[in-house]
C-alpha cells in the first residue's frame, strides 16, 4: 500500500485529494496546524486518515513527519494564501510558503530521497508576464509578496530535482473552485450572498470591480492532474488552468440566474475592494498537461457555480434552522 503525505489537508484541494488517494486504496497521513482546528472538509475522512500535527515553520516537525512516515509521496498544499497578504506580513508569508518547502525537500534529501513531491504553486507567479495566455516558458513576474514567495519555493522545487535528484514537481495553479472554497475567497462569497439573497436573509452583495476577468477552474478536476504529475515517468513542471477565462460579471449573472433574480437589483459596488486593474490577465495555458498527462478539465463553470450555491443553501438553511 503506497502511503501520501498531504499538507493542508483540511483545505480545499487538501480534502478533495485525500477522497481521491483513498479510492486508490492509499494510507494517508493528513498534516494539519491544530491551532486553526478546522477540520469541516475532512469529517468524513476521519476515520480514514491518519491527521498528524504540522506547522509551516516548524523544521524539526517537518524532519519528523519525513523520517517517520517515509511516504511514496508528498503533496505540500499549505501555505499562506494570497488573502492572508499584508503589507505587514510579508516576511511572516515570504517565510512560511519558502522555509515550509525547504523544509520538506531537505527532509526527504536527507531520510527518504525516493518519496516524490509536489509543490502547489500559484498564477500570481507570473503577475505581469511577456504574454497571455501563460505556459510553462512564460516570463515570471510577479506583483506582490505571494506570488514572490511562491517563486522562490518554485525555484527551491527546481534546486533540488537538478542538484539532488529528488523526483520534485510543481503544479501552477490558476483559481479553481469548488463548495469547500474558503468564504474569503470571491466565488465562495458571490455563492453565499447568492444563497443568503434566496432565502431572504440578505438584500445585497457588495463586490469590487465585476470587469475583471479571471480563469476559472473546478477544485476536483485540479487535484487529478495533481496526482497525475507524481504519477509522470519524471518530475515535470505544468501549468494547471482551466483554459478559459471569464468576467465576475458572468459569474453573477450565472449564480443569481440559478435563483431566477437579476443580480442588478442587488449588487452594490464598494470602491474599497477595487485593486488596481493588471496590465495582463492572468490566463493559464493548459496544452502542456493535456498532452503529456492526457489530462482534461471536465466541469464547467455553470455546474460549479450551480454546485457551490445548492450546497450554501443547505449549509445556511441548517445553520439559520429554515425548513
Amino acid at each position: 500500500m503506497k502511503k501520501a503525505l498531504i499538507t493542508g489537508v483540511s483545505g480545499q484541494d487538501g480534502s478533495y485529494l485525500a477522497e481521491l488517494l483513498l479510492s486508490k486504496d492509499y494510507k494517508v497521513f493528513g498534516a494539519f496546524n491544530r491551532d486553526s482546528n478546522n477540520l469541516k472538509n475532512i469529517e468524513h475522512l476521519l476515520e480514514k486518515i491518519e491527521l498528524v500535527e504540522y506547522r509551516l515553520n516548524d523544521e524539526k516537525l517537518a524532519e519528523n513527519l519525513i523520517k517517520k512516515i517515509q511516504p511514496d509521496e508528498c503533496y505540500h498544499l499549505a501555505g499562506s494564501s494570497f488573502v492572508d497578504y499584508s503589507l505587514n506580513h510579508q516576511d511572516l508569508i515570504l517565510n512560511n510558503n519558502l522555509n515550509s518547502t525547504n523544509f520538506l525537500l531537505e527532509a526527504i534529501k536527507n531520510f527518504s530521497p525516493k518519496s516524490r513531491f509536489f509543490l502547489a504553486g500559484s498564477s500570481e507567479m507570473f503577475g505581469e508576464s511577456d504574454e497571455v495566455p501563460q505556459r510553462e516558458s512564460s516570463l515570471f513576474n510577479p506583483q506582490n509578496i505571494y506570488g514572490i514567495s511562491k517563486l522562490k519555493a518554485f525555484e527551491s522545487v527546481k534546486n533540488f530535482r537538478q542538484n539532488y535528484k529528488i523526483f520534485a514537481c510543481c503544479g501552477i495553479l490558476y483559481n479553481h473552485e469548488s463548495p469547500r472554497r474558503n468564504p474569503v475567497f470571491l466565488t465562495r462569497k458571490i455563492s453565499q450572498s447568492v444563497a443568503k439573497i434566496h432565502l431572504g436573509i440578505e438584500d445585497k452583495i457588495e463586490l469590487g470591480d465585476i470587469e475583471s476577468s479571471r480563469d476559472f477552474g473546478y477544485a476536483k478536476d485540479y487535484v487529478e492532474a495533481i496526482f497525475l504529475m507524481l504519477q509522470n515517468s519524471q518530475a515535470v513542471d505544468y501549468v494547471i488552468s482551466s483554459g478559459n477565462i471569464y468576467r465576475i460579471k458572468d459569474i453573477l449573472k450565472i449564480a443569481f440566474d440559478y435563483v431566477n433574480l437579476d443580480y442588478k437589483n442587488f449588487l452594490r459596488i464598494n470602491s474599497d475592494f477595487i485593486r488596481p486593474s493588471p496590465k495582463i490577465q492572468l490566463f493559464g495555458d493548459n496544452s502542456k498537461i493535456k498532452k503529456d498527462l492526457n489530462w482534461q478539465p471536465q466541469t464547467d463553470i455553470v455546474k460549479i457555480i450551480y454546485e457551490m450555491i445548492e450546497n450554501d443553501i443547505v449549509l445556511i438553511k441548517s445553520q439559520n434552522k429554515i425548513k
